[in-house]
């Protein structure tokens, strides 16, 4: 989707004339965890699910992305782990990352990790339909939400705190006949709402 050439600074031009879509998102307060527990792959996970996850339920497949990494300290261990971990989730899936930036914050105590990821719509899904079958897919843990109470509730955060996000891309970003989709991280079901037909809901059973 892009020809890159090299400099100071990564220049491109695309190769392509097709509708693309921008996101990005981040790790949230579940940075702090994972600096606590060093759980660097887990967080590059964590910050690279949030962003591919939501391009998959628009129907996108992503073909580039920024890093943004902020950290407590100079620690190039916990650098170098990001970046190769983020490195392994791009190539198999051809995503290029054409830069970033890390930050050196001694005024926070976790890390935080943010990816803008920009795709290309091939399987454009917009609205349900009324009578169309709603499938739900369980996720691997409380993702990047909820860390907040997690952190409340326990004086030592419990090891399953950093299980990673789920990357449904390899699901939901299959040539299936998928009307609409939608990633419940952040507004829970009440998300639903947002690829409903007007004056209709849907109804969870198991």
């Amino acid at each position: 989707y892009l020809v890159a050439k090299k400099g100071i600074y990564t220049s491109f031009h695309r190769t392509h004339d097709l509708e693309e879509v921008d996101h990005t998102d981040g790790l949230g307060t579940k940075g702090d965890i994972h600096w606590l527990k060093k759980t660097f792959q887990e967080a590059s996970q964590d910050a690279f699910g949030m962003n591919i996850n939501d391009l998959a339920v628009m129907g996108a497949k992503a073909y580039k992305t920024q890093i943004h990494l902020t950290i407590p300290e100079d620690d190039e261990d916990a650098i170098m782990q990001v970046t190769r971990h983020l490195v392994d989730l791009c190539m198999p899936r051809k995503i290029a990352i054409t830069g970033g930036e890390t930050s050196i914050h001694d005024t926070i105590k976790g890390m935080d990790l943010s990816l803008t990821m920009s795709g290309v719509i091939v399987d454009k899904r917009t609205n349900a339909n009324y009578g169309d079958k709603l499938i739900c897919i369980p996720s691997s843990g409380i993702h990047s939400n909820g860390l907040t109470w997690i952190r409340k509730l326990f004086s030592e955060p419990p090891d399953w705190a950093t299980t990673p996000t789920r990357l449904y891309d390899d699901i939901v970003g299959k040539n299936l006949p998928i009307n609409a989709a939608m990633h419940f991280t952040g507004g829970a079901f009440g998300k639903i709402n947002n690829i409903l037909p007007d004056f209709s809901t849907a109804y969870f059973h198991e």
